[in-house]
């Protein structure tokens, strides 16, 4: 009941970060019945992963790439050059840290499901993304 704004925690976070947060858990939420249906198991750290690469690559690596590309097209090659390779020690770390957590990878949600079972999962998946009724 979290995504859909049903259940409300009080914290110290700020609008942006509940936002952010809510979209994360949307994303786990809406991937699960899929990585479900097509592989008959998700694996449980597929949230972290989530939660590190998608700020990861769409706050950092591809505002850098752009400003490289448009520093490059500036003629100012050794700072595009400095960017790129900022970039590239980002990304060898988020690789180490992709592989520490695919040493843990056989933590695995698996379930064989009938047609009948997937029906309920697909409902209630969209049922939880479902935005509230009451305004405010």
């Amino acid at each position: 009941f979290y995504c859909s704004g049903r259940y409300q925690v009080k914290s110290r976070f700020s609008l942006v970060d509940k936002a952010w947060f809510r979209a994360q858990v949307a994303i786990v939420i809406a991937l699960t019945p899929l990585l479900l249906m097509l592989f008959n198991q998700a694996p449980l750290t597929a949230g972290l992963i989530n939660f590190i690469a998608i700020p990861l690559f769409g706050l950092v690596v591809v505002p850098l790439l752009l400003l490289a590309l448009i520093i490059s097209a500036l003629n100012m090659d050794s700072v595009a050059l400095f960017i790129c390779q900022l970039i590239d020690s980002l990304l060898s770390v988020f690789v180490k840290t992709l592989t520490i957590v695919e040493a843990h990878s056989s933590i695995l949600l698996s379930l064989p499901l009938n047609s009948f079972a997937w029906c309920l999962l697909f409902i209630e998946s969209l049922l939880l993304l479902l935005p509230s009724m009451m305004p405010g």
